[in-house]
């Protein structure tokens, strides 16, 4: 029992260590990353909206002629 009480203790441990190195590796890769561009979400809003205008254009000259 105290043999499989080291085993399961040292792999514990040996978990920790591996969680906080990918810990740490995610808050160096979050300090090196730059933010991104918010420009791209209100640009897909106008973009939609001009589709949705052409589509609702060419359905009624469909519908009129």
């Amino acid at each position: 029992m105290s043999k499989l009480l080291l085993k399961y203790s040292s792999l514990f441990e040996s978990q920790q260590i591996m969680n906080k190195k990918r810990r740490e590796e995610k808050e160096k890769k979050k300090k090196g990353k730059k933010k991104k561009p918010t420009y791209a979400v209100y640009t897909s809003l106008p973009l939609s909206f001009l589709l949705a205008c052409l589509l609702a254009c060419l359905l009624s000259i469909k519908l009129t002629v």
